[in-house]
């Protein structure tokens, strides 16, 4: 660089395959890790110096050779401008010697570098796409574990300041953040305790007036200065906000998960020897504030904490770097008083305090494993004593439940992942349950595809509304954070508007149509990745982790809906879960109303009812439903540790990946279209509108279920919403018919539905003479039970899935084999083929099942040929066409073998088929004490 040079921009442009890491003048400026075919542009003025700058570039490739693309522009105030490329100057050594990137170091030795070729040669190609924006040249900084100095902090600002203005600070920009930091600044005095801010707004005048002497477009230097001004007014006017009333946070700053699933990454068997994470408090809300690490990095990883009511304690999952799985601690404010509360196999983590005294928790004691993922254990809801005692299931899904938070009103507000006859991928939305486990209720989007995950929900003060980040169900760590508020509806797109705006909601997408937004007035800043973790702490304000790439690093940010954004700390890992360290009021305290069952005592059951089966079922004529039917899905306990077939391990269904079911009774329904029954405690139970021929004409696709001595009632039974019945007024339930015991199927409640058992033998007694062996008809439909598909860990023959006339009486199912048979045969039973038709809503009345299968009309019409299937083995033929023709059922799968010890031994819980356990939910669990060094 000349000597006299004055730069007025300087940008070094680069991508590697597969990583790169750039040093200017021996000192570390950034690492590249967004991958080969993202290109990324790093503001290097303030690196370079008058004379002689040595640029060096560390790339890596893990699988092969290295290669690097790269260039530096530098742009002088005289309006010239200097260029240096990647050429055959360069020199290369494919090994690092001692201080190697240094101005001082001797390169003549390395041989020159090999060009080999321009960009969009092969294999790269046109790949490479440049990531927008200008990169912070700060990574130096981020190594550092220790406290920032003010110029650090200063540097880190405002380099972040230059980012969000896409790199390009012009006069034009500056205006418009002026114009931004008027509306918060009016914003903030029409509220309470409205801050002076009246010199504040004298500045912005004075610079008001210097940028509009420049060009709009004018990026120099002066424009810069200018801006940069203009920021440090809107900081100070952005901390002078009343509800930033605390200068001491609590927040982890901890390495990514290990793995991106929204299941997976929580199993505690995936993180291996991984640590790293600290659990810190910062005092003072910028990158140089004081930071009091309360637990140090080599100590485990940290899953989420929650802080006490009074700010005293914290309480956290953490797996030690030397264990299997995530356990509860807590700790004091202070750092000191560090107990494990829990002690098992099991993972447990999302812990919360509730009001009462206890935590509830989520937890995989309940020994299920994800029904499309049977490599991840499921995290459900549960809750134990302040010291980790006394632990209870209160959850019925077999599926995770995630992420639970506190609402005003005293409920636990909780993601849960289900999909009851609906396809596997969308449904991970909002619920609200009881701090004991009753009134379980959908909150929002039950029937909703759109956002895909909705995740880490929490109250927004003195409001209705709750704000959430909305993720991907394959990578949790791409976020976009929107606000709900329930009053304005409860499916999308209603009730519903994104706060950043400028993101797309991760995996599922944008929904064609409308797609609100929180802030007519959002503006963005910068190109940022992904947001995460949000801390709401008012109508408008809020805490938030954001990321500027893939694979970068999450900062904490104090954000506004209208786009408005300031640094709060610069995370060495990723900054998470962010909250004011400071007491806090309890919410309403709901009273424990459950017959919690002693040590070795079944549990009690419940009661559910409706005062009108047909509220909100459009298109079902009073008078046409006559029975409602319970169907139970059985947790699934039982894995074979890995994907066996498609998606499932082992499979039930060759429709979706289904549970074992089992029907335990039906209930008649009165004229007036009320009903109530009994039900068991502490299971995943859906319902069924049946005709006079017990035929389903409506099925519930959800789940609900009941605590020990709960009685509960239903919007209507299609199936979407719940309300609970305030146990504290128990004639509630004498709103209809006192409750009446299921009647059970003729087979009984114990027996789960199966191909095999259910439909075959009937298929063999009413048609196996001309379907099978020499009949006529066996040509046009062999009815015959052969084959069988492979399956992965099964070797006997007599236990493989899917064995002819299943497939052809099922039809063409999502990744499934095809079918022997053709024509009127195809498709037969009538199925409700959920991946194939993915629809998430409510279906409409008698269009699905045993309503409208042809086998079923055949079966009962005696027109085909004479024959007419009547009694029991019509009940059989007809419940294994409302379970939706599953394959294989309690019995069938306890004939699989266990895994092998070498597949078992991966996890910290063995899985097992044949011998899976039969967890008691409700049961009180207390662990062994925890070994003292």
């Amino acid at each position: 660089m000349p000597a006299k040079a004055k730069i007025r921009q300087a940008r070094f442009i680069m991508t590697a395959d597969d990583t790169g890491v750039l040093y200017i003048n021996g000192k570390l400026v950034v690492r590249k890790g967004t991958g080969w075919n993202r290109i990324e542009t790093i503001d290097v003025a303030r690196r370079l110096v008058p004379g002689r700058n040595v640029l060096a570039v560390s790339a890596t490739n893990s699988t092969g050779p290295a290669g690097l693309l790269a260039w530096l522009s530098v742009r002088r105030t005289s309006g010239t401008r200097i260029t240096v490329v990647t050429d055959a100057s360069w020199r290369t050594s494919n090994r690092k010697h001692a201080g190697w990137a240094g101005a001082g170091f001797d390169d003549s030795a390395w041989p020159k570098a090999k060009v080999l070729g321009p960009l969009g040669m092969g294999p790269w190609g046109r790949q490479i796409s440049r990531l927008g924006g200008v990169g912070l040249a700060v990574a130096g900084l981020r190594d550092r574990t220790g406290p920032l100095t003010a110029e650090q902090a200063r540097e880190l600002i405002e380099a972040d300041w230059i980012y969000q203005a896409g790199g390009y600070p012009t006069a034009s920009r500056a205006l418009q953040e002026i114009a931004w930091s008027r509306e918060l600044a009016a914003r903030l005095a029409a509220g309470a305790k409205a801050p002076d801010l009246n010199a504040e707004l004298a500045e912005l005048t004075a610079l008001e007036v210097r940028l509009k002497a420049l060009a709009p477009d004018d990026d120099g230097e002066t424009a810069r200065d200018l801006y940069l001004a203009v920021r440090r007014v809107k900081r100070r006017i952005t901390f002078r906000n009343p509800l930033v009333n605390f200068d001491k946070l609590l927040l982890l700053d901890t390495p990514a998960y290990a793995g991106v699933h929204e299941s997976a990454h929580r199993n505690g068997y995936y993180y291996g020897s991984r640590s790293g994470s600290r659990l810190m408090v910062l005092e003072g809300l910028r990158p140089d504030g004081r930071t009091r690490v309360l637990l140090p990095p080599e100590t485990g990883y940290i899953m989420r904490m929650d802080l006490s009511f009074d700010a005293r304690k914290t309480v956290f999952g953490m797996k030690p770097a030397k264990e299997r799985s995530f356990n509860l601690y807590e700790v004091s404010s202070g750092g000191s008083g560090l107990r494990q509360l829990t002690n098992s196999a099991y993972d447990d983590m999302d812990p919360i305090y509730l009001p009462d005294g206890h935590i509830m928790f989520s937890t995989s004691r309940g020994n299920t494993y994800v029904r499309c993922l049977p490599q991840s254990a499921s995290t459900v809801l549960a809750r134990c004593d302040a010291d980790g005692r006394n632990i209870r299931i209160v959850s019925r899904n077999s599926e995770p439940d995630y992420t639970p938070s506190l609402l005003p009103d005293g409920r636990v507000l909780y993601t849960r992942w289900e999909y009851t006859e609906r396809p596997l991928w969308r449904l991970q939305k909002l619920w609200t349950i009881n701090p004991d486990g009753t009134g379980l209720s959908v909150y929002w989007g039950n029937a909703s595809a759109h956002p895909d995950v909705i995740w880490e929900a929490r109250a927004i003060p003195t409001t209705t509304k709750v704000m959430f980040a909305g993720v991907g169900h394959h990578n949790v760590m791409t976020g976009c954070i929107g606000i709900l508020d329930v009053t304005r509806g409860v499916e999308y797109p209603h009730g519903i508007a994104k706060v950043t705006a400028e993101l797309r909601w991760p995996e599922s997408g944008d929904a064609r149509g409308p797609n609100p937004v929180a802030s007519p007035k959002y503006h963005v800043a910068g190109a940022f990745w992904s947001y995460r973790c949000p801390y709401p702490l008012g109508p408008e304000d809020f805490l938030v982790s954001a990321a500027r790439k893939p694979n970068g690093p999450f900062d904490l940010f104090l954000m506004d809906i209208h786009g408005n954004r300031e640094l709060i700390y610069a995370a060495v890992h990723n900054a998470w879960y962010p909250r004011p360290l400071r007491p806090r009021p309890k919410p309403m305290l709901r009273p424990d109303r459950v017959a919690w069952p002693k040590p070795g005592q079944k549990a009690a059951g419940g009661a559910l009812f409706s005062s009108n089966v047909y509220e909100g079922v459009d298109g079902l004529p009073k008078g046409k439903a006559r029975y409602l039917r319970v169907i139970q899905m059985d947790a699934k306990t039982y894995s074979s540790g890995f994907k066996s077939w498609r998606h499932s391990g082992p499979v039930i269904s060759v429709i979706q990946e289904d549970g074992v079911k089992r029907i335990l009774g039906t209930v008649p329904i009165a004229a007036d279209g009320a009903v109530a029954f009994k039900v068991p405690s502490g299971k995943a139970l859906h319902f069924q509108l049946l005709d006079e021929h017990r035929r389903c004409i409506q099925v519930m696709r959800s789940f609900t279920g009941v605590m020990p001595g709960e009685t509960r009632g239903c919007l209507g039974c299609h199936g979407l919403r719940h309300h609970a019945s305030p146990q504290s007024r128990p004639e509630r339930a004498r709103l209809v018919r006192p409750a009446v015991d299921l009647v059970p199927p003729p087979w009984g409640a114990e027996v789960s539905i199966s191909y095999e058992r259910f439909c075959q033998p009937v298929l063999d007694t009413y048609c196996g003479t001309c379907h099978q062996g020499s009949g006529k008809g066996r040509k046009a439909f062999d009815m015959t039970l052969r084959g069988g598909v492979p399956e992965r860990g099964v070797t006997d023959p007599k236990l493989l899935p899917f064995k002819e006339p299943y497939l052809t009486l099922v039809g063409p199912a999502w990744g499934g084999p095809a079918p022997a048979g053709r024509g009127k045969a195809l498709g037969l039973a009538g199925c409700l083929n959920v991946e194939r038709r993915r629809r998430y809503g409510p279906l409409k009345p008698m269009t699905m099942l045993s309503s409208t299968s042809p086998l079923i009309a055949r079966a009962m019409s005696g027109k085909h040929h004479k024959v007419k299937v009547t009694g029991v083995d019509l009940r059989k033929l007809i419940a294994w066409v409302d379970c939706n023709c599953v394959y294989r059922g309690d019995e069938e799968v306890r004939r699989i073998p266990d895994p092998s010890p070498g597949v078992a031994a991966r996890f910290p819980v063995p899985v097992k088929t044949r011998t899976a356990p039969r967890i008691r939910r409700l049961q009180p669990v207390n662990d062994p004490p925890v070994a003292k060094d």
